[in-house]
Parts: C-alpha cells; sequence; structure tokens
C-alpha cells in the first residue's frame, strides 16, 4: 500500500515510468503531511505556560483542532492510495475494445466514468488540503512561537496539497464531454482555490510577522 511503503520506495515508485503512484497520491501525501506538522506544532504547546494562560474557549479550540488534524491525517493518508487505484480504472477502461462503433462507443462510456470516479478522489483530497487550512489558523495564533517555522512549512505543504489536487482534477476534466458536470466540478475548483490561497496569505503573513518580531 502507498503509505505503508519505505519513504525511499515510495520516492522511486513515484520516480520510475509507472503512472501511479503519481500527482494525485502525492498531493494527498504533502497535504497529510501540512496536517503532520500542524501536529507537532500542537504537542510542542500544549505544556507551555503561554498555552496553559489562554481562555478556557482558545484552549478548547486548540485541542479540536488537533484532534481533526489526526483524523485528516488518517482520510489523506487513504486518498493518497486511492488516487493510485482510481487512475488504474481509468487505464482499464482505455484497454477495452475498440474495433467497432459499438465498441468505440461501450469504450469511450467507460472512460468517461472511470476519469469521474478517478478525479473525484483528487477532489476530496483539495477539500480536505483546504480544511488544514483552516484548521491551522488556531496553530498561527497560539502555537508555540519557537515552531514558526514548522507552522510556515506545513501550510505550504497543505496548500501544494490543495493546487496540487486542483491541477489533477483539471486535467481528469479535460476530455470529458459532460458539459454540466465539468461546470459544477470547475466552480468547485474555483472556490476551494479561492479560500485556499487567502487563507495561505493570510496565515504566512501572521508566521512572517512572528518570525521577524
Amino acid at each position: 500500500m502507498v503509505v505503508k511503503m519505505g519513504l525511499d520506495h515510495y520516492i522511486e515508485r513515484v520516480a520510475s515510468k509507472d503512472r501511479t503512484p503519481g500527482g494525485g497520491s502525492v498531493a494527498a501525501i504533502a497535504a497529510s503531511l501540512g496536517c503532520a506538522l500542524a501536529s507537532m506544532v500542537a504537542n510542542l504547546t500544549f505544556e507551555k505556560k503561554s498555552f496553559k494562560e489562554l481562555e478556557t474557549d482558545q484552549k478548547e479550540a486548540f485541542q479540536q483542532g488537533f484532534e481533526e488534524l489526526q483524523d485528516l491525517i488518517q482520510d489523506l493518508n487513504q486518498l493518497a492510495k486511492d488516487d493510485t487505484f482510481a487512475f488504474e480504472g481509468v487505464m482499464e477502461a482505455m484497454k477495452l475494445p475498440k474495433d467497432t462503433d459499438e465498441a468505440q462507443q461501450k469504450r469511450k462510456e467507460a472512460i468517461e466514468e472511470a476519469t469521474k470516479e478517478a478525479l473525484e478522489t483528487p477532489l476530496k483530497t483539495a477539500k480536505l488540503s483546504l480544511k488544514a487550512l483552516e484548521l491551522q489558523t488556531v496553530f498561527v495564533k497560539w502555537g508555540n512561537t519557537d515552531t514558526m517555522s514548522d507552522i510556515g512549512v506545513g501550510i505550504w505543504t497543505a496548500y501544494g496539497g490543495l493546487e496540487g489536487a486542483l491541477i489533477t482534477v483539471k486535467i481528469n476534466l479535460y476530455n470529458l464531454s459532460d458539459k454540466d458536470y465539468k461546470k459544477k466540478v470547475m466552480d468547485q475548483c474555483d472556490e476551494i482555490m479561492k479560500k485556499g490561497s487567502q487563507l495561505r496569505d493570510q496565515h504566512l503573513k501572521e508566521v512572517y510577522k512572528k518570525l521577524d518580531d
């Protein structure tokens, strides 16, 4: 399984001529790593005096964000595996016979459906990456200031997962003939990108401010 490979082996697989694991899987891993860095920041914050002096509702928001991150890490790791299997479905559909007009039509429909199914996985990755950026708000605000570089890298990594996932969605949309479906998905992509880039810039502005103090 993708996330159970050793790191060296996973990178070798990505670098090989095999089509999987590819960009969608890497985007999910990137977002998961962004969550992991935010989780590390939280773990290095809980015992700090500054954290214990926060208001009760602030500490609860911080703890809840930490707990939600653990679920996100698991979900994104699963999506890294799912992306590989989803793309394999497209490859199988492309192998279908095309020796008659009827076979060509069936093959075209199979590729269309497999492609729709495949792009739903990176679309989920993009949505969860956006959630990761939303959760990082409390870590930027109240996280251990000694770990601001880690939260900064986590923000960039989570955002990289988001935009990487959206790129993967869009390449899958390219050859679809279902215009209504394409528009619906493109609208979702645009909204995720807009919110994600706003959160990225907002968080990084605060990170750099703390680093420069």
